[in-house]
């Protein structure tokens, strides 16, 4: 099968400055998916940020790797997408489920 990903993200919408987002701190879930899949595996609240943008950064890092993104709204989640938004992602950490 497929590795899964856990991706923990923080960043800010390039168009909205008030669109902050920190999956990074006490209380939050890193976003659950399998590798080459942009799909959810749980239901979790920063699930409207999976996107093929935010897993682009897996193609060139490994396990346990930080990178910074910025995820052109054609390559995000239909949410933002939509809204026509582009995200920075100031801080992105991929690990892999063993």
């Amino acid at each position: 099968g497929k590795t899964t990903v856990l991706c923990r993200f923080s960043g800010v919408s390039i168009m909205e400055d008030s669109l902050s987002f920190n999956n990074f701190r006490t209380g939050t879930w890193p976003v659950e998916f399998k590798f080459g899949l942009y799909t959810a595996i749980d239901s979790n609240p920063y699930n409207e940020f999976l996107s093929e943008g935010l897993a682009t950064g897996l193609s060139y890092v490994g396990d346990s790797s930080y990178v910074q993104l910025i995820v052109p709204f054609k390559v995000s989640s239909d949410y933002y997408r939509n809204l026509g938004y582009p995200l920075y992602f100031s801080k992105v950490r991929y690990i892999f489920e063993k």
